[in-house]
This record gives C-alpha cells, sequence and structure tokens, in this order.
C-alpha cells in the first residue's frame, strides 16, 4: 500500500521558490509521528521515500523514523542512495535505514552535473 505523500518539508535549499512552504524540524518530525501511528493498526513494515534534498529535511525524517520506532515498535525504514549516506553523517550500517544503489555510476552523474 502506498500512502498519500506528505508534501511539507524543511525547504532551506528551496525556499526562495515561489509557493514554497517550510515547517519547523520539531513540526515535520511530530506529524510524521502521528502517521506513524496511524499507520501501525495495520502495517509493521513502513518503508519512507525522500525525494527532498535538504540535510536538515532528511535528519528530520530520521529522527521521527527513529521515534517511531522506538516509541511505537515498528520496522520503519528510509529508502537512501549509496551516495548520499556520507553527505547526511551515516555509514550504511543503521537499523532505520535501506540503502539503495543507482544504476548510474557517481562519475557520471558528477559530470552530467558539472556540465550544467
Amino acid at each position: 500500500m502506498i500512502v498519500p505523500p506528505y508534501y511539507w518539508g524543511i525547504n532551506h535549499c528551496t525556499g526562495g521558490f515561489p509557493g514554497t512552504f517550510s515547517v519547523k524540524p520539531e513540526t515535520m518530525k511530530a506529524v510524521l509521528t502521528d502517521i506513524f501511528n496511524n499507520l501501525q493498526d495495520w502495517f509493521h513494515n513502513i518503508f519512507c521515500n525522500n525525494f527532498h534534498g535538504d540535510v536538515i529535511h532528511i535528519k528530520a525524517i530520521l529522527d521521527a523514523i527513529q521515534a517511531g520506532r522506538s516509541e511505537l515498535g515498528l520496522n520503519i525504514r528510509m529508502l537512501i542512495d549509496f551516495y548520499d549516506l556520507s553527505r547526511i553523517g551515516l555509514n550504511g550500517d543503521e537499523d532505520f535505514i535501506l540503502v539503495l544503489i543507482l544504476s548510474i555510476p557517481k562519475h557520471f552523474m558528477l559530470e552530467w552535473m558539472n556540465r550544467r
């Protein structure tokens, strides 16, 4: 089952774009914890997918996941790309993440980004 997307976030990087809304980290953590609390009636395994690159945003999600794991006893994990681990201070051995590997080698991605 895929639940509706969570559209709010911490938008330090993208806050300058018109129509961008931002919430405080503690607000985001509280809302996500409430969502996990609702999901616990039906699911024990929950996977969060994130497409927002702001490190503070990602850390707020991880804080909510850790709270949901400890307070609710749920197996919540965030899907994180291998290349983002070091950027957010993780090593890949954490039990609250599931490491994904992109099919595109990093040097191709960097080369493409440098051409833009």
